[in-house]
């Protein structure tokens, strides 16, 4: 097929730059056969010199940008710079104001790597005073404040916090005098202690351990109970586990031990529609289907991996799970949010919307 010189003209005016890859090509135009062939030959030479080589490797991608994982190395160092060299809460929020005011400075004039800085020392800064307020600071009248290595009778007033659950037997010891019978354990937020003829108000949370069963008691229940105050025990040789430590993370500061199952006695009733007593059920109802269908370890096991309830694991079922980085498979945290958010989604799922 012949093009004619007007056709041609419409398509590439004269002088007109054409891009191809980058480079300006002055596009010429003949007349005839011989002004197509050279405008066709042209403008393949122009798309192979922009298509490139076909076996180009392709350009380098950007390395990741991830700059919470840097914040997070900056709240670490605030949390471990607390606990190591504790300065009071008000230093702690002078520090992040102070580095917050600096930030805004060097931002606004434009010194983004000291605006960097100033904003790892604030976020350090945060995190140390958070983490003195959760591990230094409790109330006057908090029960801890009273625990001691030696154990003192008190009588005191509590609400359950949790559903009593029964703690992992003992392994059998030939030489043991007494065989241990079985202990209850539960969650108790304190309320009142008993001073001579009157009544304390207190608060705090406490452990409390029972020899023998309580039925009927239930998370929400308030409670009176008869039991020996101690603190927490810490470590007592190197490389052993930090019980007092864990238990102060979660503000428990005091451990209540009841010799008797009388020694607990039911107040009144928690409230019927309390969402803590409803997953509580939940939680026992899962334990109990567990005990039915598997043996009695794999029902500990599932009831730890799939209800967060790790009361019946011996500590020697425990210790593989610490030593492999895998303790988290035990307590709650995203496997179950998982499992939870794959349940919803199956529901929702078959409903006819």
């Amino acid at each position: 097929m012949a093009w004619t010189h007007g056709q041609l003209v419409k398509m590439f005016p004269t002088g007109e730059n054409t891009a191809h890859g980058g480079r300006c090509t002055q596009v010429t135009v003949h007349s005839g056969e011989e002004g197509n062939r050279s405008m066709f030959s042209d403008h393949a030479v122009a798309e192979n010199r922009a298509a490139g080589p076909k076996n180009a490797p392709a350009p380098a991608s950007r390395a990741s940008y991830q700059p919470l994982v840097i914040l997070l190395a900056a709240v670490c160092v605030g949390i471990v710079a607390d606990r190591f060299g504790p300065l009071p809460l008000a230093a702690w929020w002078l520090i992040t104001l102070g580095a917050w005011g600096l930030w805004l400075v060097c931002w606004r004039s434009g010194r983004l790597r000291l605006a960097a800085a100033a904003i790892l020392l604030a976020t350090a800064g945060l995190a140390a005073a958070w983490h003195h307020g959760c591990w230094y600071l409790f109330p006057a009248n908090d029960l801890g404040q009273f625990a001691q290595a030696k154990t003192e009778p008190v009588c005191l007033e509590a609400r359950a916090l949790k559903t009593p659950r029964p703690e992992p037997a003992a392994a059998l010891n030939p030489m043991a005098v007494v065989r241990p019978g079985e202990r209850l354990r539960m969650e108790v937020d304190l309320l009142a202690l008993r001073d001579g003829a009157r009544w304390r108000a207190v608060s705090g949370k406490a452990h409390l351990s029972v020899e023998g069963l309580l039925p009927g008691i239930e998370a929400g229940d308030r409670l009176r109970v008869f039991a020996k105050l101690v603190a927490p025990p810490p470590p007592h040789n190197p490389g052993e586990f930090d019980t007092a430590g864990q238990l102060r993370a979660e503000r428990v500061r005091s451990e209540l031990r009841a010799g008797y199952s009388e020694s607990v006695t039911l107040l009144e009733r928690g409230h019927c529609w309390s969402l803590t007593r409803w997953l509580e059920k939940v939680r026992i109802g899962g334990n109990r289907i567990f005990a039915k269908y598997l043996s009695p370890a794999r029902s500990a096991l599932a009831a730890a991996v799939l209800l967060g309830g790790r009361e019946q694991l011996q500590p020697d079922r425990i210790e593989p799970f610490v030593e492999t980085g895998t303790i988290h498979l035990l307590v709650i945290a995203g496997l179950h949010l998982g499992i939870l958010a794959g349940g919803l989604l199956f529901l929702v799922r078959r409903l006819p919307i």
